[in-house]
C-alpha cells in the first residue's frame, strides 16, 4: 500500500465559479461576516415531524446514534410544550418528510397552529398508541422515550426505535427533505 501525497504535492483546486442564474460570488456574503447561528444553518438536516397522542412539530435536529439498540437523538427547543407530552406518553412516532411534504413541515413548525385534533388539517394523519402517523411519510418511526437531557438552549430526546413503517421497496426513490440556510430543499 503506498503512502498518500503530502498535501503540498496535490495540485491546486480550480477557482470556484458561480453556476448559472446564481449570484456572482463577489456578491455572497462570506460565512466569517454572519453570525455563528447563521453560520452553522448551513449544516444540512433532514425534516421530520415528531409527535405523541395529539401533539406534533417538525424537527430537523433528528440523528441516528446507535444500531444496537437502535437508538434516535431528537433536539428540541426547550421552551418546547412538546417535552412535557412526550415525557409523560413516553413513546412518540418519527415521521420522515419528503419535498413533497413542504406544507405538513411548514404547519407543524408554526406556533400559531391550532392544537388537538383541529391542528392535523394538514397531511393525511392516522394516530396509533404510539403518535400521529402521516400516511404518505417516507418512513414513520415508532419510538420509546429512554432519556430527555437538558443540553444549552435545547433537550436532547433519546428514543429507541422498536418498528420501522418505509415504503419500501420503491420504484421511485423518495426526494427527502432537507433543511439548509433555514430553508426547505428537495434533495434528489
Amino acid at each position: 500500500m503506498t503512502a498518500p501525497a503530502p498535501l503540498a504535492a496535490l495540485a491546486p483546486l480550480a477557482p470556484l465559479t458561480p453556476l448559472e442564474g446564481t449570484a456572482p460570488l463577489e456578491a455572497l456574503t462570506p460565512l466569517d461576516d454572519l453570525p455563528l447561528t447563521a453560520q452553522l444553518d448551513w449544516l444540512c438536516t433532514g425534516v421530520c415531524v415528531v409527535g405523541t397522542g395529539l401533539h406534533a412539530l417538525t424537527v430537523s435536529a433528528v440523528l441516528h446514534v446507535s444500531d444496537e439498540p437502535p437508538i434516535l437523538a431528537i433536539a428540541l427547543r426547550e421552551r418546547s410544550s412538546a417535552i412535557e407530552a412526550l415525557t409523560a406518553s413516553g413513546r412518540c412516532t418519527v415521521n420522515v418528510l419528503g419535498d413533497q411534504h413542504r406544507q405538513v413541515a411548514a404547519h407543524f413548525a408554526s406556533r400559531s397552529r391550532p392544537r388537538g385534533p383541529e391542528g392535523f388539517a394538514v397531511g393525511a394523519w392516522t394516530l396509533d398508541e404510539w403518535g400521529p402517523r402521516l400516511t404518505d411519510a417516507v418512513a414513520v418511526m415508532s419510538c420509546e422515550v429512554t432519556d430527555i437531557r437538558p443540553v444549552g438552549d435545547h433537550a436532547l430526546l433519546l428514543a429507541q426505535v422498536v418498528d420501522v413503517d418505509a415504503r419500501l421497496p420503491l420504484a421511485v426513490p423518495p426526494v427527502p427533505l432537507v433543511r439548509v440556510a433555514r430553508q426547505l430543499h428537495g434533495v434528489g
